[in-house]
């Protein structure tokens, strides 16, 4: 795999890894907003109960202390004492479901027919104490009841959860609180808004209202579109490191490999002159290939000189060739004068000029 190859696909996976990092980072961002979240819901609606509990125990209290008024003192006296001030209607019910007014308040006995049925009492008003919810005209209410130890009678106060009250719950939770039906509720569409409900339970253990409160994270919740800021600087920083990154390594080890690629096949020093005088491993590169192209055109130059020596010597051995061809056939011409001058029967000289003749053809050839 070539270096340019290599840096390609480094340069690709870094880019890759930022934009991972980037999703992971917003991802435990999004969790962490997530569990936040979900935390202050769980600590709202603990506290929604908390409040609905308490309120539901002190008109407990009050009722029973009534009642103990009612077992000790005649029914004249705390009527006298109850009328004095202004607050939720008292009733005292009899097993049979009558109904003694001690305080009338806004609710009319006949307002609220459930009270006086026998089967409805048997059924809600079980123990010393409790309390239940019951919707009338409209409005809803939250009745409160305790047992008469001087008689079979049960104390019941009636609270209304009016506007006033609805208020006074909305300042303690630091939202708005409303009361809605089951099945009615509507979700909020605003990231930045919350909303629990607590359904309330009549005699029977149903539900038949849900006390919701709606109101604004005390925190601010981050969406993508909100958090744009601090991701383009991210993403930018990210980007800026790689180029620069990516500049550095071609400006010092991808474009000095090219030109000593360049240089090897070329055989040419001309590319890494500008690298000779670097003291890191990329000068000493171009050094080497400097002192080894040296080394080629002396290598070079020898050979040249060899190849001319042996020219000179193959010139010289030809030239000594034909000049000892020419001599001999000479030297055979001679003879063959000198063997016709000879005469005819000198045989034995004749012969022998003749013998000497094939020598020097024979050398000659």
């Amino acid at each position: 795999m070539s270096i340019s190859r290599r840096f390609v696909l480094t340069f690709s996976g870094l880019t890759l890894g930022l934009f991972l990092a980037l999703l992971c980072l917003r991802w435990f961002e999004i969790r962490a907003q997530s569990q936040q979240r979900s935390l202050f819901l769980a600590e709202q609606h603990t506290l929604l109960k908390h409040w609905i509990t308490a309120d539901q125990r002190s008109l407990v209290e009050e009722t029973r202390g009534i009642a103990r008024e009612l077992s000790t003192n005649s029914a004249s006296d705390v009527s006298s004492e109850l009328s004095l001030n202004d607050a939720a209607p008292i009733w005292e019910v009899s097993p049979s479901g009558k109904i003694t007014v001690h305080r009338s308040g806004n609710l009319k006995p006949n307002a609220a027919p459930l009270l006086s049925s026998p089967a409805f009492l048997r059924a809600s008003l079980r123990g010393e104490s409790g309390w239940f919810y019951f919707p009338s005209n409209g409005a809803f209410y939250q009745a409160t009841y305790a047992h008469i130890q001087s008689h079979e009678n049960w104390l019941l106060l009636i609270r209304e959860w009016d506007a006033g009250f609805l208020q006074k719950l909305s300042i303690l939770m630091d939202g708005s609180v409303t009361l809605i039906k089951p099945g009615q509720e509507e979700t909020s569409s605003s990231d930045t808004e919350y909303q629990i409900s607590h359904h309330l339970n009549d005699w029977r253990g149903q539900p038949i209202i849900n006390v919701t409160v709606r109101g604004i994270f005390p925190f601010s919740v981050a969406t993508w579109t909100q958090s744009k800021a601090p991701v383009i600087i991210f993403l930018t920083f990210g980007i800026s490191v790689i180029i620069a990154l990516a500049l550095c390594l071609h400006r010092w080890v991808v474009a000095p490999l090219h030109h000593i690629k360049t240089s090897l096949i070329t055989e040419n020093i001309k590319p890494v002159i500008p690298y000779l005088n670097r003291p890191d491993e990329m000068g000493r590169i171009a050094r080497l290939i400097e002192n080894n192209g040296a080394q080629r055109d002396a290598l070079k130059n020898r050979e040249g000189q060899l190849k001319k020596i042996l020219c000179e010597r193959s010139q010289l051995g030809r030239d000594l060739h034909d000049g000892i061809i020419q001599s001999l056939y000479g030297t055979g011409m001679s003879m063959a004068t000198v063997q016709a001058r000879l005469p005819t029967d000198d045989t034995i000289n004749r012969a022998s000029i003749d013998q000497s003749r094939a020598n020097l053809n024979e050398a000659i050839l």
